[in-house]
């Protein structure tokens, strides 16, 4: 379990196939470590590989079935495959089972901006920054999306919080993005 531990690591640090080579075995061998099924899942979505990265992920479920994370997930998941009322349904109930959801809030938000709701991904980012102040996609996206409704002042707060937090061998072009945008408000 503790090389697949190391799975679910590189996973989170974008690195999804390497992941799986550490994941796929637990797996096979009929692990039930709800981090490293998820982790199996994520690593497997990233690669494009819907259907396998469900099956993890409702394995992950199976474990807990009442955690809400999973749920999420599994909406998550959902978007990336296009059906954005499976998405969006799944996510809601994730967020019936746990209202601290981050990921749920952040992934609603999201959508609400793809269909031009601009005013509900605010509301659904700035509650998932309540959550997670640390998210700094959800920081990136909530305060680009104030800029864009006029709001700076707000944006400014935003995009000086993503730049504490993000990770620059991640984000570099965003950052650079991000400290032109302030130096050309401030200036």
């Amino acid at each position: 379990e503790a090389v697949a531990l190391l799975g679910a690591y590189l996973t989170e640090m974008g690195q999804p196939q390497e992941a799986l080579k550490y994941l796929d075995p637990y797996a096979r061998a009929g692990g039930v470590n709800f981090d490293v099924l998820t982790a199996l899942g994520l690593a497997r979505a990233e690669l494009g590989r819907v259907d396998a990265a469900r099956e993890a992920l409702i394995a992950a479920r199976a474990v807990d079935p009442s955690n809400g994370l999973a749920v999420a997930n599994l909406g998550v998941l959902e978007l990336m495959a296009g059906n954005r009322a499976v998405a969006r349904t799944t996510l809601e109930h994730a967020l019936e089972l746990d209202p601290q959801i981050a990921k749920a809030h952040n992934t609603l938000g999201v959508m609400a901006a793809q269909e031009g709701r601009a005013v509900e991904a605010i509301e659904r980012w700035k509650r998932a920054v309540e959550i997670n102040e640390n998210d700094y996609q959800t920081l990136f996206n909530l305060a680009g999306t104030l800029d864009q409704t006029g709001r700076r002042g707000e944006a400014r707060t935003y995009f000086e919080a993503y730049l504490r937090v993000a990770p620059p061998a991640l984000e570099a072009r965003d950052i650079a993005r991000v400290r032109a945008w302030l130096a050309k408000m401030s200036g």
